[in-house]
């Protein structure tokens, strides 16, 4: 399931993310799989950090 959200993340969201942005940089250096395994890789490491600090999702990213 993490692959398949990562897959529609970089392929076909439109939005843009501090998450879509990585992944494609990522994707421009090693290829599109190897991207969508970092990314949805990224996407547990999120979620484990959600479930563990009781915390939501932010999708912009912090101010400098």
């Amino acid at each position: 399931m993490l692959v398949e959200a990562a897959g529609i993340i970089l392929r076909l969201s439109k939005k843009s993310s501090p998450l879509r942005e990585w992944g494609l940089e990522i994707a421009k250096r090693r290829g599109m799989a190897k991207a969508v395994v970092a990314v949805a890789r990224r996407l547990a490491v999120i979620l484990h950090r959600m479930w563990m600090d009781n915390t939501p999702y932010r999708w912009e990213a912090k101010a400098a």
